[in-house]
């Protein structure tokens, strides 16, 4: 992946793929009718969540510098506070080639539409509530966990791969 176009494109491809397997439906919207829509809407369960997605190839030197080249806009911004007002979880997916991950934060951790190096490094290293790390490969469990279906009896808990990132894992409890 390149560029934020062909990671969503690598979301849409991989719920395509699961959506049998993992029961999970999925619209991939537009901004052509509706500014500010979240790029995907996922239902799994009876429960639905707003993903928007954002890429970042490799970080920044410096640990003062934006990193996100594309941040979350004020319509998407708004879009996030008009979901949560309906209770329906609105979640920022932001894909980092460089470590082969994707974080998933939701609105209060989004803030203002970017982060910091640092800022970031600290959401990548589990210090920020609000935020998870998964996997690159492991959409169907971003999905369930997004959307909050718990119809299985199952545990979500941080793993640390080889490499050293820890990311999100089930069992079942």
């Amino acid at each position: 992946m390149k560029n934020e176009n062909e990671f969503n494109a690598y979301i849409s491809k991989q719920l395509r793929l699961i959506r049998n397997e993992a029961k999970i439906a999925f619209l991939k919207t537009s901004e052509k009718f509706a500014v500010g829509v979240s790029d995907f809407l996922v239902f799994k369960d009876g429960h639905a969540a707003c993903l928007e997605c954002k890429f970042i190839k490799e970080l920044p030197d410096r640990s003062g510098t934006q990193v996100l080249r594309h941040p979350f806009g004020g319509a998407q911004l708004k879009f996030f506070d008009d979901m949560q007002i309906g209770a329906v979880p609105a979640w920022g997916v932001v894909g980092v080639k460089e470590y082969d991950v994707i974080v998933l934060v939701d609105r209060l951790v989004v803030g203002k539409g970017n982060w910091v190096k640092r800022d970031f490094m600290d959401i990548i290293n589990w210090n920020i509530p609000g935020a998870c790390v998964f996997d690159i490969k492991d959409v169907a469990l971003l999905v369930t966990y997004a959307t909050g279906s718990r119809h299985e009896p199952v545990t979500y808990k941080p793993e640390t791969r080889k490499d050293g990132i820890k990311v999100m894992k089930r069992t079942l409890a």
